[in-house]
């Protein structure tokens, strides 16, 4: 056998707590303003989906711009011919931090665990800029390299989908359906956020309350429930900076008593809001989290009387055990990061049909994009338990 060769360029050692990207890390959410804004919405009544999503375009202005025109369809099986497997993690380290680190640690873990002759090779772009992102693309294309992970924002997908045709490329970290691209190269890795609260508001009653940040995540999985949730009177406080007093949003708050409250903020915020609710006496139907607050942490850092009836939506499933032992010993929990986990996946997929080999992951690749297995959880003491 060959000797495996490594290429890591570059060395990543910041930390980052929160359990999404900006996509959305703490410092994102924030860090504007104390007072948090608080308002009842009632919903416009909407006379066809063309026109909703019309108006979610315009209320986020997420958009950059779309990439409307397909490119040469490029198949997985064409990698076959080119004698070994190289693989390129392009990185923005300023825009995504620590999730640098974790993702190129949880792809190194997968190659590891597998065994077999590859190349892997870290490249910085420091920003999403497009200067930046193109000049990378054009380095790693030097380097011969054949297949490409992307842990970027919409903004830096946008670029990558402008400036890479030919390579397949793969994006952990962006749900294709709100990426407005269309791309034969490109493949999609990132969780379906609607679908996760289509599943949780399956759990909740007629008095719907948001705790929101301010990231363009959070923004997002607010306008998401609002348009999905049948009841047009809904209660809404933006919570822009995580050290709030949790008095300015608890105190006399009766819109938040017997309501399913959905915590669209990061773990720390969500935890320090929560866990002051007994002393303010708020007692809510039910909270609600999609993948965000995913996370062990919770377990310590809300107190048990003060998560009952929580919910969280969950995308992440089977783990080799094998796989998740040499990840842990690289400071990556796959069953906790969703990053990685989808990253891993993306590799999998390329890995497997190379090699003819059976696949780790079980997700299924259809439309140029990862379909996951969403489900449900409740905490149940210190354990997340499948909700009922």
């Amino acid at each position: 056998m060959k000797k495996r060769v490594l290429f890591l360029s570059v060395v990543i050692v910041l930390s980052l707590s929160a359990s999404w990207i900006e996509p959305s890390n703490e410092a994102n959410l924030g860090e504007e303003v104390d007072i948090p804004q608080e308002q009842i919405i009632t919903k416009p009544v909407q006379t066809n989906q063309t026109t909703q999503n019309s108006q979610d375009s315009s209320i986020w202005g997420e958009e950059i711009g779309s990439v409307k025109e397909p490119v040469r369809e490029v198949s997985i099986d064409d990698f076959k011919r080119l004698g070994s497997l190289r693989i390129a993690l392009l990185v923005p380290k300023r825009v995504i931090g620590s999730y640098s680190k974790k993702v190129s640690n949880s792809i190194l873990s997968y190659l590891v665990h597998r065994g077999m002759d590859f190349e892997f090779e870290v490249f910085d772009s420091k920003d999403e800029s497009a200067e930046n992102i193109a000049s990378t693309l054009a380095k790693i294309k030097s380097k011969g390299y054949n297949y490409i992970v992307a842990p970027v924002t919409k903004n830096g997908a946008y670029w990558v989908a402008e400036y890479e045709k030919d390579s397949i490329v793969f994006i952990p970290t962006v749900n294709k359906s709100s990426s407005g691209i269309v791309s034969g190269n490109i493949i999609f890795g990132g969780i379906d956020y609607k679908n996760q609260i289509k599943k949780l508001l399956d759990y909740t009653n007629d008095k719907l309350a948001i705790l929101s940040g301010s990231s363009s995540v959070a923004r997002e999985l607010t306008s998401d429930v609002m348009s999905l949730y049948y009841n047009p009177n809904i209660y809404l406080k933006s919570i822009a900076n995580s050290k709030i007093n949790p008095k300015y949003i608890l105190k006399n708050n009766t819109n938040l008593q017997n309501a399913s409250i959905f915590l669209n903020m990061p773990l720390v915020t969500s935890a320090s809001i929560v866990s002051a609710f007994s002393s303010y006496n708020i007692k809510p139907y039910g909270l609600y989290s999609t993948q965000v607050n995913y996370s062990p942490l919770l377990f310590n850092m809300i107190q048990p009387k003060d998560r009952k009836n929580f919910y969280i939506a969950n995308s992440i499933g089977y783990v080799n055990s094998k796989l998740n032992d040499i990840s842990q010993n690289l400071g990556v929990k796959l069953k906790y990061n969703w990053v990685a986990y989808s990253s891993d996946i993306g590799v999998d997929k390329i890995y497997s049909r190379f090699y003819d080999s059976e696949p780790l992951f079980f997700e299924d690749l259809v439309n140029h994009e990862i379909k996951y297995k969403d489900r449900v959880v409740k905490i149940v003491g210190d354990e997340f338990k499948r909700a009922e």
